[in-house]
Protein backbone atom coordinates (compact mmCIF):
# COMPACT_ATOMS: atom_id res chain seq x y z
CA UNK A 1 0.00 0.00 0.00
CA UNK A 2 2.67 2.29 0.78
CA UNK A 3 4.92 1.32 -2.39
CA UNK A 4 1.50 2.49 -4.68
CA UNK A 5 1.16 5.39 -2.59
CA UNK A 6 4.83 6.48 -2.97
CA UNK A 7 4.11 5.66 -6.69
CA UNK A 8 0.79 7.97 -7.14
CA UNK A 9 2.56 10.34 -5.71
CA UNK A 10 5.71 10.22 -8.11
CA UNK A 11 3.27 10.15 -11.20
CA UNK A 12 0.94 13.21 -9.89
CA UNK A 13 4.64 15.21 -9.14
CA UNK A 14 5.80 14.55 -12.87
CA UNK A 15 2.25 15.33 -14.39
CA UNK A 16 2.04 18.17 -12.84
CA UNK A 17 5.51 19.62 -13.80
CA UNK A 18 5.47 19.30 -17.13
CA UNK A 19 5.24 22.39 -19.34
CA UNK A 20 4.23 23.25 -22.92
CA UNK A 21 3.60 26.43 -25.73
CA UNK A 22 1.02 24.80 -27.08
CA UNK A 23 -0.13 28.64 -28.96
CA UNK A 24 3.44 27.91 -30.97
CA UNK A 25 5.52 31.19 -31.45
CA UNK A 26 4.84 34.54 -33.43
CA UNK A 27 7.45 36.54 -34.96
CA UNK A 28 5.87 40.19 -35.11
CA UNK A 29 6.71 43.71 -36.09
CA UNK A 30 9.70 42.56 -38.87
CA UNK A 31 11.81 45.18 -39.72
CA UNK A 32 15.23 45.49 -42.21
CA UNK A 33 16.95 44.87 -38.93
CA UNK A 34 14.77 43.91 -35.69
CA UNK A 35 11.51 41.40 -35.12
CA UNK A 36 9.78 40.76 -32.17
CA UNK A 37 9.37 37.15 -30.85
CA UNK A 38 6.70 35.86 -28.57
CA UNK A 39 5.54 32.48 -26.47
CA UNK A 40 3.66 31.60 -24.21
CA UNK A 41 4.23 28.97 -21.87
CA UNK A 42 1.43 26.86 -21.12
CA UNK A 43 0.37 23.97 -18.59
CA UNK A 44 -1.34 21.85 -21.25
CA UNK A 45 -0.87 20.78 -24.94
CA UNK A 46 -3.94 22.38 -25.79
CA UNK A 47 -7.64 23.28 -25.04
CA UNK A 48 -8.87 22.38 -21.57
CA UNK A 49 -12.12 23.14 -20.72
CA UNK A 50 -12.66 25.91 -23.14
CA UNK A 51 -8.95 27.37 -22.65
CA UNK A 52 -5.32 26.97 -22.63
CA UNK A 53 -4.16 27.42 -18.92
CA UNK A 54 -0.56 29.18 -18.68
CA UNK A 55 2.45 27.96 -17.00
CA UNK A 56 5.13 29.84 -15.01
CA UNK A 57 8.50 29.46 -15.78
CA UNK A 58 11.05 31.03 -18.04
CA UNK A 59 12.18 30.74 -21.83
CA UNK A 60 14.22 32.06 -24.11
CA UNK A 61 15.29 32.06 -27.40
CA UNK A 62 18.06 30.85 -29.82
CA UNK A 63 18.15 32.29 -33.37
CA UNK A 64 20.60 31.20 -36.09
CA UNK A 65 21.04 32.61 -39.79
CA UNK A 66 20.75 29.16 -41.05
CA UNK A 67 18.67 26.02 -39.70
CA UNK A 68 21.39 23.66 -38.43
CA UNK A 69 21.87 26.57 -35.79
CA UNK A 70 25.52 26.24 -36.70
CA UNK A 71 26.42 29.33 -35.44
CA UNK A 72 23.25 30.12 -32.97
CA UNK A 73 22.80 33.17 -30.56
CA UNK A 74 20.27 33.49 -27.76
CA UNK A 75 18.40 35.72 -25.82
CA UNK A 76 18.16 36.94 -22.16
CA UNK A 77 16.16 34.08 -20.06
CA UNK A 78 12.26 35.49 -19.87
CA UNK A 79 9.77 35.11 -17.06
CA UNK A 80 6.45 33.71 -17.69
CA UNK A 81 4.00 35.41 -14.84
CA UNK A 82 0.52 35.26 -14.62
CA UNK A 83 0.48 39.13 -14.50
CA UNK A 84 1.52 39.04 -18.56
CA UNK A 85 -0.69 35.50 -19.13
CA UNK A 86 2.28 33.97 -18.82
CA UNK A 87 3.42 35.50 -22.54
CA UNK A 88 7.38 35.88 -22.72
CA UNK A 89 8.28 38.49 -25.64
CA UNK A 90 11.58 40.26 -26.64
CA UNK A 91 13.04 42.15 -29.57
CA UNK A 92 15.87 40.94 -31.80
CA UNK A 93 18.16 43.75 -33.21
CA UNK A 94 21.12 43.94 -35.18
CA UNK A 95 19.43 41.38 -37.66
CA UNK A 96 20.36 41.57 -41.72
CA UNK A 97 17.96 42.99 -44.67
CA UNK A 98 16.35 40.42 -46.64
CA UNK A 99 17.48 37.58 -44.98
CA UNK A 100 15.74 34.24 -43.43
CA UNK A 101 16.63 33.74 -39.78
CA UNK A 102 15.84 30.55 -37.54
CA UNK A 103 14.43 30.59 -33.96
CA UNK A 104 13.04 28.11 -31.70
CA UNK A 105 11.74 28.86 -27.44
CA UNK A 106 13.95 27.02 -24.67
CA UNK A 107 11.48 26.68 -21.81
CA UNK A 108 10.92 25.11 -18.51
CA UNK A 109 9.37 25.44 -14.88
CA UNK A 110 12.89 26.29 -14.29
CA UNK A 111 15.94 27.47 -15.78
CA UNK A 112 18.52 24.88 -14.86
CA UNK A 113 15.81 21.82 -16.76
CA UNK A 114 14.55 22.97 -20.15
CA UNK A 115 13.38 21.57 -23.11
CA UNK A 116 13.35 23.08 -27.00
CA UNK A 117 10.96 23.87 -29.50
CA UNK A 118 10.71 23.11 -33.25
CA UNK A 119 12.55 25.42 -35.15
CA UNK A 120 10.15 28.69 -36.87
CA UNK A 121 11.58 30.90 -39.21
CA UNK A 122 10.48 34.66 -40.69
CA UNK A 123 12.33 37.03 -43.37
CA UNK A 124 13.48 40.19 -42.66
CA UNK A 125 12.47 43.19 -44.77
CA UNK A 126 14.87 43.69 -48.28
CA UNK A 127 16.65 46.23 -48.19
CA UNK A 128 14.92 50.05 -48.93
CA UNK A 129 17.31 50.64 -51.95
CA UNK A 130 16.58 47.27 -53.35
CA UNK A 131 13.73 47.09 -56.30
CA UNK A 132 12.85 43.47 -55.17
CA UNK A 133 9.45 41.17 -55.42
CA UNK A 134 7.25 40.91 -52.28
CA UNK A 135 5.20 38.82 -51.44
CA UNK A 136 2.37 39.37 -48.67
CA UNK A 137 -1.11 38.24 -47.33
CA UNK A 138 -4.02 40.17 -45.61
CA UNK A 139 -6.50 38.42 -43.96
CA UNK A 140 -9.19 39.01 -41.01
CA UNK A 141 -12.43 38.66 -39.71
CA UNK A 142 -11.45 35.05 -37.78
CA UNK A 143 -14.92 34.58 -36.41
CA UNK A 144 -14.44 31.45 -34.10
CA UNK A 145 -17.46 30.45 -32.94
CA UNK A 146 -19.12 30.66 -36.39
CA UNK A 147 -16.61 28.30 -38.25
CA UNK A 148 -17.52 26.25 -35.04
CA UNK A 149 -20.52 26.53 -34.00
CA UNK A 150 -22.57 27.93 -37.03
CA UNK A 151 -23.93 31.70 -37.46
CA UNK A 152 -26.99 30.30 -35.61
CA UNK A 153 -24.63 28.45 -32.79
CA UNK A 154 -26.18 25.31 -33.79
CA UNK A 155 -22.76 23.23 -33.87
CA UNK A 156 -23.79 22.44 -37.90
CA UNK A 157 -20.42 23.44 -39.10
CA UNK A 158 -18.76 21.25 -36.00
CA UNK A 159 -20.60 18.62 -37.25
CA UNK A 160 -19.77 18.81 -41.39
CA UNK A 161 -15.73 17.35 -41.32
CA UNK A 162 -15.42 17.57 -37.74
CA UNK A 163 -11.77 16.12 -37.53
CA UNK A 164 -10.58 18.51 -40.03
CA UNK A 165 -12.28 21.27 -38.55
CA UNK A 166 -10.23 21.08 -35.23
CA UNK A 167 -6.89 21.97 -37.20
CA UNK A 168 -8.54 25.46 -37.81
CA UNK A 169 -9.25 27.48 -40.68
CA UNK A 170 -8.54 25.88 -44.47
CA UNK A 171 -7.52 29.00 -45.22
CA UNK A 172 -4.37 29.77 -43.24
CA UNK A 173 -3.29 26.32 -44.89
CA UNK A 174 -3.60 27.80 -47.95
CA UNK A 175 -1.67 31.17 -46.74
CA UNK A 176 0.88 28.53 -45.45
CA UNK A 177 1.60 27.32 -48.81
CA UNK A 178 1.71 30.51 -51.07
CA UNK A 179 5.23 31.00 -48.26
CA UNK A 180 4.40 34.95 -48.32
CA UNK A 181 7.11 37.07 -47.00
CA UNK A 182 4.65 38.18 -44.27
CA UNK A 183 0.97 38.24 -43.21
CA UNK A 184 -1.03 40.69 -41.86
CA UNK A 185 -3.77 40.38 -39.64
CA UNK A 186 -6.11 43.16 -40.19
CA UNK A 187 -8.70 42.81 -37.71
CA UNK A 188 -11.36 40.93 -36.18
CA UNK A 189 -8.45 38.63 -35.42
CA UNK A 190 -10.84 37.25 -32.55
CA UNK A 191 -14.65 38.01 -31.69
CA UNK A 192 -14.94 39.13 -28.21
CA UNK A 193 -18.79 39.53 -28.59
CA UNK A 194 -19.60 36.30 -30.54
CA UNK A 195 -21.66 34.25 -29.48
CA UNK A 196 -23.71 36.77 -27.93
CA UNK A 197 -24.78 34.96 -24.77
CA UNK A 198 -21.33 34.28 -23.52
CA UNK A 199 -19.41 37.51 -25.15
CA UNK A 200 -16.29 38.40 -23.20
CA UNK A 201 -16.16 40.95 -21.01
CA UNK A 202 -13.62 40.89 -18.15
CA UNK A 203 -9.84 40.48 -18.77
CA UNK A 204 -10.10 36.45 -18.44
CA UNK A 205 -12.78 36.04 -20.83
CA UNK A 206 -10.70 38.11 -23.19
CA UNK A 207 -7.57 36.77 -22.90
CA UNK A 208 -9.32 33.36 -23.43
CA UNK A 209 -10.49 34.27 -27.34
CA UNK A 210 -7.14 34.50 -28.05
CA UNK A 211 -6.21 31.46 -26.25
CA UNK A 212 -8.48 29.16 -28.12
CA UNK A 213 -7.90 31.04 -31.59
CA UNK A 214 -4.28 30.76 -31.85
CA UNK A 215 -4.07 27.30 -29.72
CA UNK A 216 -5.59 25.72 -33.76
CA UNK A 217 -2.79 23.57 -35.83
CA UNK A 218 -3.12 25.63 -39.18
CA UNK A 219 -2.82 29.47 -37.15
CA UNK A 220 0.40 27.60 -35.24
CA UNK A 221 1.59 26.68 -38.62
CA UNK A 222 1.37 29.35 -40.56
CA UNK A 223 2.68 32.10 -37.94
CA UNK A 224 5.83 30.05 -37.06
CA UNK A 225 6.94 29.93 -40.53
CA UNK A 226 5.66 33.76 -41.73
CA UNK A 227 6.33 37.24 -40.46
CA UNK A 228 3.13 39.18 -39.16
CA UNK A 229 1.46 42.23 -38.49
CA UNK A 230 -1.50 42.39 -36.26
CA UNK A 231 -4.12 45.32 -36.54
CA UNK A 232 -7.25 45.75 -34.32
CA UNK A 233 -10.78 46.44 -35.40
CA UNK A 234 -13.91 46.28 -33.04
CA UNK A 235 -14.85 42.75 -32.27
CA UNK A 236 -11.15 42.39 -31.11
CA UNK A 237 -11.28 45.60 -29.46
CA UNK A 238 -14.64 45.64 -27.74
CA UNK A 239 -17.67 44.85 -29.51
CA UNK A 240 -18.97 45.35 -33.04
CA UNK A 241 -18.55 49.19 -34.34
CA UNK A 242 -18.00 50.11 -30.83
CA UNK A 243 -15.76 53.43 -30.17
CA UNK A 244 -14.16 54.73 -26.80
CA UNK A 245 -16.88 55.42 -25.09
CA UNK A 246 -19.83 54.00 -23.41
CA UNK A 247 -20.12 51.97 -19.94
CA UNK A 248 -20.92 48.68 -21.89
CA UNK A 249 -17.80 46.27 -21.31
CA UNK A 250 -15.06 45.35 -21.95
CA UNK A 251 -14.06 49.03 -21.46
CA UNK A 252 -11.89 51.37 -23.71
CA UNK A 253 -8.62 50.73 -21.54
CA UNK A 254 -8.91 47.11 -21.22
CA UNK A 255 -9.60 46.84 -25.00
CA UNK A 256 -6.59 48.93 -25.73
CA UNK A 257 -4.68 46.81 -23.31
CA UNK A 258 -5.46 43.07 -24.11
CA UNK A 259 -4.37 43.67 -27.76
CA UNK A 260 -1.04 45.11 -26.63
CA UNK A 261 -0.75 42.36 -24.48
CA UNK A 262 -1.61 39.43 -26.62
CA UNK A 263 -0.11 40.30 -29.87
CA UNK A 264 3.63 41.10 -30.64
CA UNK A 265 2.87 44.66 -32.15
CA UNK A 266 4.93 46.61 -29.30
CA UNK A 267 7.92 44.85 -27.61
CA UNK A 268 6.45 45.30 -24.24
CA UNK A 269 3.04 45.82 -23.15
CA UNK A 270 3.30 48.65 -20.66
CA UNK A 271 5.51 50.44 -23.81
CA UNK A 272 3.73 53.82 -24.32
CA UNK A 273 4.62 53.27 -28.16
CA UNK A 274 1.92 53.90 -30.65
CA UNK A 275 0.63 50.90 -32.38
CA UNK A 276 0.12 52.98 -35.82
CA UNK A 277 3.60 52.61 -38.20
CA UNK A 278 4.20 52.44 -41.42
CA UNK A 279 7.03 49.92 -43.05
CA UNK A 280 9.22 49.87 -46.30
CA UNK A 281 9.34 46.86 -48.02
CA UNK A 282 12.15 47.49 -50.21
CA UNK A 283 12.37 50.15 -52.62
CA UNK A 284 9.37 49.72 -54.29
CA UNK A 285 6.86 49.04 -51.57
CA UNK A 286 5.19 51.11 -48.14
CA UNK A 287 2.87 49.67 -46.65
CA UNK A 288 0.87 51.98 -43.57
CA UNK A 289 -0.90 50.13 -40.97
CA UNK A 290 -3.27 52.52 -38.80
CA UNK A 291 -5.31 52.52 -35.83
CA UNK A 292 -9.41 53.29 -36.32
CA UNK A 293 -10.45 52.95 -32.68
CA UNK A 294 -7.82 54.48 -30.72
CA UNK A 295 -8.20 57.54 -31.41
CA UNK A 296 -11.68 57.91 -33.20
CA UNK A 297 -14.63 60.06 -32.46
CA UNK A 298 -17.86 58.73 -30.82
CA UNK A 299 -20.42 57.52 -33.80
CA UNK A 300 -22.51 59.62 -32.61
CA UNK A 301 -20.69 62.78 -33.19
CA UNK A 302 -22.61 65.20 -35.65
CA UNK A 303 -20.83 64.74 -39.34
CA UNK A 304 -18.31 67.27 -40.16
CA UNK A 305 -14.25 68.34 -40.59
CA UNK A 306 -14.23 67.56 -36.88
CA UNK A 307 -15.35 64.18 -36.61
CA UNK A 308 -12.53 61.71 -37.21
CA UNK A 309 -11.54 57.85 -37.42
CA UNK A 310 -7.71 59.06 -36.61
CA UNK A 311 -7.55 61.40 -34.64
CA UNK A 312 -5.07 64.77 -35.77
CA UNK A 313 -1.81 62.67 -34.06
CA UNK A 314 -2.24 59.90 -36.57
CA UNK A 315 -3.36 61.93 -39.05
CA UNK A 316 -0.53 64.27 -39.10
CA UNK A 317 1.48 61.25 -39.17
CA UNK A 318 0.26 59.97 -41.60
CA UNK A 319 0.57 63.38 -43.85
CA UNK A 320 4.37 63.44 -43.00
CA UNK A 321 4.92 60.02 -44.46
Amino acid sequence: MNQLLCLTLVVLSAAQGRIFHAQGELAGEVTQTTVILQSRLTASPGLQDGDVPGAAGWGKFEYADSADFSTPRETDWLEAQAGNDYIIRTQLRGLQPGRSYFYRLVFGRERSRTQTGPVRTFKTLPATDQPVRVRLVVGNCMNYAFFFDGPKGDGRNARAGAADRRLGYPAMESIRRLEPDFFVGAGDNVYYDHPAKTAAKTLPELRRKWHEQFVLPRVVDLVGQTATYWLKDDHDYRYNDADRTGSREPSHELGLRTFREQMPVVAATDSAEVTYRTVRCGQLLQVWMVEGRDYRSPNKSPDGPEKTLWGGDQKGWLQRT
